[in-house]
């Protein structure tokens, strides 16, 4: 099966209040629940990279692999309980299962390999998969899959993966319409690509640190979330809320302590962008591509190192018995 990750569930309980913007957001504390994976994990939990997780509100957790390409079903204290889906073509079937999520008690998942969308009761059992019509939302948004489906109500989301081509590292446009895009508007910027840049080489595949903001979408399609935050305000996580139309419900701080980079930790990660870049930045160079900046000070300003560690490094959207994104 390959490497075994191990996977870490935590009841993360974050209280998200409604009301004015700008508030500082309360925290709650995270308590481990429950551990499934390790070394000798059971074929249903041997991972090979880390799961994405949705949870219903009878504290069913639904957790979704692309190696396997399956949903594992696990029971409020971990048991595992069924496996939704496999490889394969046929109804129910994946390739390459990108998103899922709940509506009431419909289980989604969408396939981007196959562009479908298939949906199955919590027991397992298939009820549908339809095609997901590619959407060509111009150059810098071509692709299909793009698109997150199944938020509620008429409309879909867009979110760019990829970057236009020769322009660098740039601000891209997350889109929020009707499920053909006939009628689209812009809610925020991400950046990409977000990995290592040299401009005239290329993009690698090193990011070790986030660049904000990032996007998270509620599993059962009431909305999404973007966290951001500046350098100049050290410390302030700023959580943007929105409805499925792209309206802002509100805005809240996240305040949380920040660590300095230290230099060691810096010129490591500088080394080692060096290693991977060094091979193209020789070609480049003699190409005459590139000016006289030595491969170091390129490497530098391509990774991007911030002075201090980012105040978060991922975004999940969980639930509470009320549901806070409801």
């Amino acid at each position: 099966m390959g490497y075994r990750w191990t996977m870490l569930l935590l009841s993360m309980v974050v209280s998200l209040p409604t009301g004015t913007t700008g508030q500082d957001l309360p925290e709650r504390q995270p308590a481990e629940v429950f551990r499934i994976g390790g070394i000798h994990a059971p074929d249903y939990a041997a991972w090979s990279r880390r799961p994405d997780i949705v949870a219903s509100p009878g504290d069913t957790v639904f957790v979704r692999s692309l190696s396997p390409p399956a949903i594992s079903v696990f029971g409020p204290g971990g048991g595992h309980l069924r496996t939704i889906g496999r490889q394969g073509e046929g109804p129910g079937e994946f390739r390459l299962p990108i998103r899922h999520g709940l509506l009431g008690d419909t289980l989604w998942v969408l396939d981007l390999a196959l562009f479908r969308l298939s949906t199955f009761l919590p027991d397992g059992r298939h009820l549908r998969t339809r095609r997901v019509e590619p959407i060509d939302l111009g150059t810098p948004l071509s692709a299909p899959h793009t698109m997150t489906a199944l938020l509620q109500g008429p409309y879909a989301l867009a979110v760019p993966l990829a970057h236009p081509r020769n322009e660098g590292r740039g601000r891209l446009p997350v889109l929020v319409g009707d499920r053909e895009f006939r009628d689209s508007r812009s809610v925020l910027e991400v950046v990409r690509p977000s990995s290592m840049y040299i401009p005239k080489v290329g993009s690698f595949s090193m990011a070790p640190f986030r660049i904000p903001p990032f996007v998270g979408v509620a599993g059962n399609g009431k909305g999404f979330v973007a966290a951001n935050w500046r350098e100049e305000e050290r410390g302030v996580l700023r959580v943007t809320r929105f409805a499925p139309s792209g309206e802002v419900k509100w805005v809240r701080r996240v305040r949380r302590p920040v660590t300095p980079v230290p230099h060691e930790i810096r010129d490591s990660l500088v080394s080692e962008g060096l290693r991977l870049a060094r091979p193209h930045l020789q070609g480049a160079r003699a190409r005459g591509t590139l000016g006289g900046d030595s491969f170091r000070d390129l490497v530098t300003e391509g990774l991007g190192i911030p002075t201090h560690f980012p105040p978060a490094s991922s975004i999940v959207l969980g639930r509470e018995r009320v549901d806070p994104l409801g």
